[in-house]
C-alpha cells in the first residue's frame, strides 16, 4: 500500500478516479469494514484502485485536546489493518487548525475533486465533514452531482441494541470485556506503546520486565493478562501487569503502568515499540506481604500464561 502523507497539486495519476473512502476508521471495526470491504470490491470489479483518506492526528486532538479519546489501535496499527485488506493507496491529511477551519465545500472542491479526482466515494450514513461537521451525505450527493462522482452509502452494522461504534468498542475495553471488544472489531484488542526505564524491580526478582508508554490507546483494566508480544514481525508470549504495583512501595504511585515480560526473551528493548495482543485475563492485581511472594505469584502466573497461549 502507496502511503502519501504531503502530497503536491495533485495525485499521481495512475491513482487517480480511484474508489475512495474517507473517515478516522479508529480500530478499523467491523463497521468500518463494511464500507472498506466493498470499496475493495468495487475497485476489483472495476479495475480501478482503491483509496483510503485518513487523518492524523485525530481531528479531536485539534479541536478538543481535553475531550480527545484514547484510539483503540495506534496509527500504525491502523495503517497495518488496512494494508492487509489490500487497499492499493493511503492519504494521511495532516489535520491541523487551518484544515479544521476549511469549509464543507472548498473540503470537496480541493481534495476530491482538484487533488484526488475520485470517481466514486463511500461513506457511512453519519458521516460529516468541513468546518463545523456541517457537511452531510446530502450536500455530498450534491456536490458530487455537480463535479462528477457518485456518493454511495453504507448503512452501519448492528450489534445488539445499537450500532457498532469506537465510542461502544472503547468503553468494553476499559471495562474489561476484551472477548466482546474482540468480535467487534474482528482482531484481537491491542495496545502498541514505547518501552522507556523503570525501577527494575521485575529484574531484581528474577522476571524482568518492559515499562511501556502506550501512544494513547485505550487500556483494559487493572490486572495480569496473558498476551502475544509484536515486536519487529516476530510474536512472542508474554505476561502483562496493568496497575499501580501495590507490592512495590513508591511515594505517590498514582500513575498506571503497563509492565510486560517476555517469555523465552532476554535482551534489551529499551525505546523501541512493541505491541501487545490481549488474550485472556489471568487474574486481578493484588498486593503482596513481600516481594518474595510476589515472585511466587508471577511464577503461577507465568505458567498459567503458557498453558493459555
Amino acid at each position: 500500500m502507496e502511503i502519501f502523507r504531503r502530497p503536491s497539486s495533485f495525485f499521481p495519476r495512475r491513482l487517480q478516479k480511484s474508489i475512495t473512502t474517507i473517515g478516522i476508521f479508529d480500530g478499523v471495526h467491523q463497521g468500518h469494514k463494511a464500507i472498506l470491504r466493498r470499496v475493495l470490491h468495487r475497485a476489483r470489479r472495476l479495475r480501478k484502485k482503491s483509496l483510503v483518506v485518513t487523518f492524523d492526528p485525530h481531528p479531536a486532538a485539534v479541536l478538543s485536546p481535553a475531550k480527545v479519546p484514547p484510539l483503540i489501535v495506534s496509527f500504525e496499527r491502523r495503517l497495518g489493518q488496512l494494508e492487509k485488506m489490500g487497499f492499493d493507496a493511503c492519504w494521511v491529511i495532516h489535520f491541523t487548525p487551518a484544515a479544521a477551519r476549511q469549509g464543507a465545500w472548498q473540503f470537496v472542491q480541493g481534495l476530491l475533486v482538484k487533488k484526488l479526482n475520485i470517481s466514486e466515494i463511500w461513506i457511512g450514513r453519519d458521516f460529516r465533514f468541513g468546518r463545523g461537521n456541517l457537511g452531510t451525505v446530502e450536500l455530498l450527493r450534491l456536490l458530487g452531482r455537480r463535479y462528477g462522482f457518485s456518493v454511495h452509502e453504507i448503512a452501519p452494522v448492528q450489534w445488539r441494541r445499537g450500532k457498532i461504534s469506537s465510542t461502544q468498542i472503547r468503553r468494553l475495553i476499559e471495562r474489561g470485556k476484551l472477548k466482546e471488544a474482540e468480535r467487534l472489531l474482528g482482531h484481537p484488542v491491542a495496545v502498541l506503546g514505547t518501552v522507556v526505564h523503570g525501577r527494575s524491580v521485575g529484574k531484581k526478582i528474577g522476571f524482568p520486565t518492559a515499562n511501556l508508554s502506550p501512544h494513547h490507546e485505550a487500556v483494559p483494566p487493572r490486572g495480569v493478562y496473558a498476551v502475544k508480544v509484536l515486536h519487529h514481525g516476530r510474536m512472542y508470549d508474554g505476561v502483562v501487569n496493568i496497575g499501580f504495583r501495590p507490592t512495590v512501595k513508591i511515594k505517590k504511585n498514582k500513575k498506571i503502568s503497563v509492565e510486560v515480560h517476555l517469555l523465552n526473551f532476554n535482551r534489551s528493548l529499551y525505546g523501541e515499540n512493541v505491541e501487545l495482543l490481549f488474550v485472556r485475563k489471568i487474574r486481578n492485581e493484588k498486593k503482596f506481604p513481600s516481594l518474595q511472594a510476589l515472585s511466587a505469584q508471577i511464577q503461577r502466573d507465568i505458567l498459567k500464561a503458557r498453558r493459555i497461549l
